[in-house]
């Protein structure tokens, strides 16, 4: 540990990081096979993380996660540059080991989807963290049980929604709409304007909104399909004008019950299964089990709550 000319800590012996991302490469190639046309993004949290064991500081905390929230390039460059002007090592750092998609700005706009963390993963692996202990072929089959109980459970909720878009989606919207700290609204034309808004940190801002091309400049109605404060503003400043009309159909209760309309055919158990002949044998591994109980949960990292500690 060494300390550097602008006031953090740096670790220089990263080797070890090395390996792992060799491991993240064999991962990304292994599935860009499948799916050669997905749009590669790196989980924020996870980031993060391993950002903070290199780099501590101020600075960061306040200006790297609002980069990667900023949904233009404009202000994703201006968080990133005060990140420079601190400890330029810290951006060679980023594009050297997290050069994938990690920033909104960046985003397309076909997917309608703004996450900056794996969540989804984090809610699974903890719905299936009781089927661990299980064999393989049990822990499958248990997944699969899983699996075919919630889209049964999803289905009877899509049968009792009317046509439209989503209730929680509406309601969220209905929300910020409330909210709204609307300066002045100038238009332009029957579907052009000019929205002036006061943000959460007091500082007045003004983005055009175009509701024939379904855009607005702060790009967030372009990434997320659903319309951002500016949109909502210009909205509910017009008579007659519904929000469920720019929200984008892939909120729609049509595509939820597209989406669970399949079934999860049943089958029977393990013993009347049929009989296949691979024409070859698969042996279990050669490895020895390790002294002590076997680990159940994963060690959590240095910035999450419970934090493995070194005993």
């Amino acid at each position: 540990m060494l300390e550097g000319d602008y006031g953090i800590k740096l670790k220089y012996s990263k080797a070890w990081y090395g390996l792992g991302m060799i491991w993240y490469e064999t991962a990304k190639s292994m599935v860009g096979k499948v799916f050669p046309q997905v749009e590669y993004r790196e989980c924020m949290m996870h980031l993060y993380g391993n950002f903070m064991k290199f780099y501590t500081g101020d600075v960061f905390t306040k200006h790297l996660y609002p980069a990667a929230r900023s949904y233009t390039e404009g202000l994703f460059k201006w968080h990133l540059n005060k990140i420079y002007e601190f400890a330029p090592d810290a951006i060679d750092y980023l594009q050297d080991y997290h050069s994938r998609i990690l920033y909104r700005c960046a985003f397309s706009e076909t997917s309608k989807c703004d996450y900056l963390t794996n969540n989804v993963s984090e809610s699974f692996n903890s719905q299936i963290k009781k089927y661990k202990g299980l064999l393989l072929y049990e822990l499958v089959d248990a997944i699969r049980e899983m699996l075919m109980e919630k889209r049964y459970l999803r289905r009877q909720i899509g049968r009792e929604m009317q046509d439209g878009i989503l209730p929680n989606v509406l309601k969220e919207l209905n929300t910020i709409s409330k909210n709204l700290r609307v300066v002045k609204v100038t238009r332009s034309d029957e579907d052009i304007t000019e929205v002036t808004l006061v943000d959460q940190w007091n500082n007045t801002r003004r983005h055009s909104v175009d509701l024939k091309n379904n855009s607005c400049s702060c790009r967030e109605w372009q990434v997320t399909g659903k319309p951002c404060k500016h949109v909502l503003a210009w909205i509910c400043s017009n008579r007659g004008i519904q929000i469920s009309d720019y929200v984008h159909d892939y909120y729609s209760v049509a595509r939820f019950k597209a989406a669970y309309e399949g079934r999860n055919e049943p089958i029977p158990d393990r013993t009347q299964w049929s009989i296949v002949d691979l024409g070859f044998k698969v042996l279990p591994p050669l490895l020895k089990r390790a002294a002590g109980r076997p680990k159940v949960q994963r060690i959590r990292g240095c910035l999450e709550k419970n934090a493995s500690k070194k005993r």
